[in-house]
């Protein structure tokens, strides 16, 4: 499976600023990208359903897959390290849509998880060591 791509987060939103597909399928994606990038540098680990990417203009997103990138954000964290990014909050279908404040924690969230981890992938010790023609050494 290829890695999901990164997109750089937005983390100034503000109660002017419009929620659009785009902004839905980086966050996605986003946290698509940092599950492959924790499963392959440490164990292979689960994230729940959190939909496909909205393509229609005419398309809302669902309260469940927002629910669901709560839960998948404190599932990889807990997965490479355990930080304090705030308070889940909880989505209801026909309720309050998610805020700027909470799309910035999330986004913010992401933006740092994946600092963690580029900075885990850096530490790797590497051993230096080539397997081939072992240079006429016969078993």
């Amino acid at each position: 499976m290829a890695i999901a791509e990164w997109k750089t987060p937005k983390t100034n939103w503000t109660a002017n600023d419009a929620f659009n597909r785009h902004d839905y399928n980086r966050i996605l994606n986003n946290l698509l990208y940092l599950h492959e990038e924790a499963s392959n540098l440490w164990r292979p680990f689960e994230i729940e359903d959190m939909g496909a990417e909205m393509f229609d203009v005419r398309e809302h997103p669902k309260a469940k897959y927002l629910n669901a990138w709560e839960r998948n954000l404190e599932i990889i964290n807990n997965a490479i390290l355990t930080q304090n990014y705030g308070f889940s909050q909880t989505f209801y279908q026909n309720g309050a849509f998610i805020s700027p404040s909470e799309l910035n924690r999330i986004e913010g969230a992401t933006l740092s998880m994946k600092d963690i981890l580029d900075r885990q992938k850096l530490g790797l010790r590497k051993l230096s060591f080539r397997l081939g023609n072992f240079k006429g050494v016969r078993v």
